[in-house]
């Protein structure tokens, strides 16, 4: 569920509990104080988790998806799986390319990804080690040679899409989604 889920689950509750507390006639104590307190930090925390702390998903209808012209066929591969998860799950067909746009989806290293604000170099990395960064005008999914960034892409699928790699020919790919997290993830 998440912290920003707990938060809007209990957040109701918290409200009346407050107001109770404000409005009774006798004194409320240290006790009270520190609940609400604690209550207001809670208030403030919610508020602040979306709108610093995620991408919006509507926001790729621009992007370009980004491959380097070297890139190897599993890198290649990974490139058009999540072409396709994205399209299902948001309904945005990402165009390959490098023209302008307002954001792009990294896919397997390249120079590129190195010079983009969120980039980094995987020549250090395993041949299955991956590195997923988010940020507000990219998304960068890349790892080492060959399988690195294919293991990459599936992880990212699974982690921040939700989807579930069931059987060899059903996958479950969720509707809705409407936001994804801002991280910097490396697995090895």
């Amino acid at each position: 569920m998440g912290i920003r889920g707990y938060m809007l689950d209990i957040f109701p509750r918290m409200l009346h509990s407050v107001h109770r507390l404000l409005t009774q006639e006798e004194d409320t104590g240290v006790l009270g104080c520190r609940f609400i307190g604690i209550s207001l930090f809670a208030v403030a925390l919610c508020g602040t988790a979306r709108g610093n702390g995620e991408l919006e998903l509507s926001r790729l209808r621009n992007w370009t998806l980004v491959l380097a012209d070297d890139a190897s066929p599993a890198e290649r591969y990974a490139a058009e799986e999540l072409r396709s998860l994205l399209r299902e799950a948001i309904g945005i067909d990402l165009p390959q390319g490098v023209k302008r746009t307002r954001g792009r989806v990294y896919i397997g290293p390249s120079a590129a990804l190195r010079k983009c604000a969120i980039g980094f170099d995987t020549e250090d990395y395993g041949e299955e080690e991956f590195r997923i960064r988010i940020g507000h005008n990219a998304i960068a999914i890349a790892g080492g040679r060959p399988r690195g960034t294919l293991y990459g892409v599936y992880e990212f699928a699974e982690r921040y899409l939700g989807v579930r790699f069931l059987t060899a020919d059903h996958t479950y790919v969720p509707k809705g989604l409407v936001a994804l997290p801002l991280v910097d993830v490396r697995c090895a």
